[in-house]
């Protein structure tokens, strides 16, 4: 009894084992990708198997032609398939990249083929997330020769864009076995969100008095003695952390110093999917993003430290910060910023915990419910001696299509009768509507695009090119400098 147990279990493992050692038959190693064989119809391998148990139990020439030319059909495709697996090989390189709305993204593809026979036909399936970029299409290459070709188009919208991965399918000329080239290779491109001139109104620097001023100094440092603690958010420099509260609260705590060098102004959008309105570049999101991006770059012209809370899946907090270079902190979130669940309120008080005492705070907002505005009170009343202000977007022109003004008093719309709420609950704000904020299309230098310019003799040269990928200022991740619209 213990021998056939033993017996079983070796034949259970050889079975087991049967398709590792097949895997050699159906699957292609390669340094770039996998590539995967495939039998489509698994009813050719069936009929080879009957028309054979056919040939060996009753041998005659009919067998044996069905045998044979079945087998025959069968181990050319497979062949001529695994040869494909092994030969065929491609390549996408970016050559051109975006970095502000309106640039112009281009691609090299290069497709090989190795094998001494041409491949009929070979389907790209791309999973690149870049709108309007497609690179799926299906291309044929003679035996020992290679194929190249651009794909490119202009980028439309802010974003932090992904190429790949991606696929290559073809299949032997007898439609028997497909093969599929895996590629798992990504690149990620992001593109900054533009700037926009702004109304004077709207402006805090006109209304900083006193400790809101910026003051001039050769260094920026924070002071010796800390005033408070706070819980850890995300950003926070270890070298913050205020290791006896960390100890007595079994959680990491961070001090906040009085920030001496200059004022500080906070930026925080309201995200909350509930009250968007409006889609694409006329809605009310891509209008905060923007409005956000123009009042940061105008600010830290002024010489102000600025910062951004902004809750989407998870927090993200870019603390204050000064110069250009800061800006490009600030724009990088900006530019992966979407639509959350998250409500208002939520935010607001979540941000109590982040903000000191004297820096202002400026909330960018489309929505005109009150159970945020209370959230909104104990901030300023935090920030005690800078206050916050609101930024408020009309919803109701950002519709598609525009709904009609529907005024609470005569001559007013409901934003700007909530506005009137928020200033008689102490709170500054002011409305803007669709088209108030005009995006500058060329707001990191000039667009990159393909132009060309035509001679007297009929040739046409490049007048203007996008910007190269592989340029000096890629490596530093700052192809431009933002203008000042």
């Amino acid at each position: 009894m213990l021998r056939y147990n033993a017996c079983m279990r070796r034949i259970l493992r050889a079975l087991r084992s049967i398709p590792d050692r097949l895997q050699p038959l159906w699957l292609v190693e390669k340094p770039e990708g996998r590539a995967r064989i495939t039998l489509r119809y698994p009813l050719a391998l069936i009929a080879f198997g009957v028309v054979l148990v056919w040939y060996i139990a009753r041998p005659s020439p009919v067998a044996a032609v069905a045998t044979v030319g079945l087998g025959g059909i069968l181990a050319a495709g497979y062949g001529w398939a695994r040869s494909m697996a092994l030969g065929l090989s491609a390549e996408r390189r970016l050559h051109y990249a975006a970095v502000q709305v309106g640039d112009e993204i281009e691609e090299i593809v290069t497709l090989r083929n190795e094998f001494i026979f041409p491949t009929l036909w070979a389907e790209f399936s791309d999973h690149t997330n870049i709108p309007g970029y497609n690179l799926t299409s299906v291309r044929a290459v003679d035996g020992q020769s290679s194929l190249q070709w651009r794909v490119h188009a202009v980028c439309q919208q802010r974003g932090n864009y992904r190429f790949g991965p991606w696929e290559l399918l073809t299949g032997d000329p007898f439609g028997l076995f497909s093969v599929t080239l895996s590629y798992s290779q990504q690149e990620e491109i992001l593109v900054y969100p533009p700037l926009a001139a702004l109304p004077e109104q709207i402006l805090p620097h006109g209304r900083s008095q006193g400790d809101d001023r910026p003051l001039h100094q050769p260094l920026q440092a924070e002071s010796m003695s800390a005033l408070s603690t706070r819980p850890y958010a995300p950003g926070d420099p270890l070298r913050r952390i205020h290791w006896p509260t960390t100890a007595r609260h079994g959680a990491p705590f961070v001090k906040t110093f009085d920030p001496e060098a200059s004022a500080t102004l906070w930026l925080i959008p309201d995200l909350d999917s509930a009250v968007q309105r409006g889609a694409g570049p006329n809605s009310t999101l891509e209008s905060m993003i923007i409005l956000i991006a123009s009042l940061a770059n105008r600010m830290l012209d002024e010489q102000l430290a600025v910062g951004l809370i902004a809750y989407t899946q998870n927090p993200q907090v870019v603390l204050p910060g000064h110069g250009k270079a800061h800006l490009w902190q600030l724009l990088r979130l900006l530019a992966g910023l979407q639509a959350s669940p998250l409500p208002f309120a939520q935010v607001l008080e979540h941000a109590r915990t982040v903000i000191s005492g004297r820096a202002r705070v400026i909330v960018v907002t489309p929505s005109l419910q009150p159970d945020w505005v209370s959230e909104l009170y104990r901030l300023g009343a935090l920030s005690r001696r800078s206050g916050a202000e609101v930024l408020l977007m009309d919803a109701d022109t950002f519709a598609s299509p525009p709904e009609a003004p529907r005024p609470a008093t005569a001559g007013k719309s409901r934003a700007d009768t909530f506005a009137v709420f928020l200033a008689s609950s102490g709170i500054p704000a002011h409305t803007l509507r669709q088209g108030d904020i005009q995006p500058n299309p060329a707001s990191y230098g000039e667009l990159s695009r393909w132009e060309f310019k035509t001679l007297a003799t009929g040739r046409a040269i490049a007048r203007h090119t996008p910007r190269t990928r592989f340029d000096g200022s890629q490596k530093s991740g700052e192809r431009g400098k933002p203008k000042r619209p």
